[in-house]
């Protein structure tokens, strides 16, 4: 299997994102937007996501933002795009140091884990309290990166 370079991982679709900025400034521009979109869904979920209001909270004009990206479902989309090329770069993480049967096994287990506790937890995080989700979600990331890391630490 051909591995793609971590910067094609990372790049969203070109039809999710209308202008892709090559400029320091334009590229912290997009940022801000999809940081917002990012903190609205949140808050709100996906569902109740408005444009007028990523604008608004990444303190940009509403043309701006259709200079970015099309629509909501293109914000949506690059921001699941993005988080779909980190949990590609956690599992190929994962299985960097397999070299046996028992080690794809172990990092099987362990990823499966992880995954099923990530969902549970995001489950559980929804019908909180935003304070107290990401709390949750918080807490979670500790756990999980020390799950991860600790055969890498025995390992020493």
């Amino acid at each position: 299997m051909r591995k793609k370079p971590p910067e094609a991982l990372e790049q969203p679709a070109a039809e999710a994102v209308r202008r892709n900025p090559t400029q320091q400034r334009s590229r912290e521009r997009q940022e801000r937007i999809l940081t917002a979109a990012t903190q609205l869904i949140a808050d709100k979920g996906s569902d109740q996501l408005k444009m007028s209001e990523i604008a608004e909270r990444a303190e940009i004009s509403i043309g701006s933002l259709y200079q970015y990206f099309p629509d909501k479902s293109a914000v949506i989309r690059t921001l699941a795009e993005r988080y779909n090329a980190e949990s590609r770069r956690c599992i190929e993480q994962a299985l960097e140091a397999v070299e046996d049967a028992q080690g794809l096994q172990a990092a099987y287990w362990q990823l499966l884990l992880i995954w099923h506790l990530g969902e549970a937890t995001m489950r559980l995080a929804v019908t909180c309290t935003p304070e107290e989700g990401r709390a949750l979600v918080e807490a979670f990331k500790r756990m999980s990166l020390r799950e991860v890391m600790e055969p890498a630490c025995r390992d020493i």
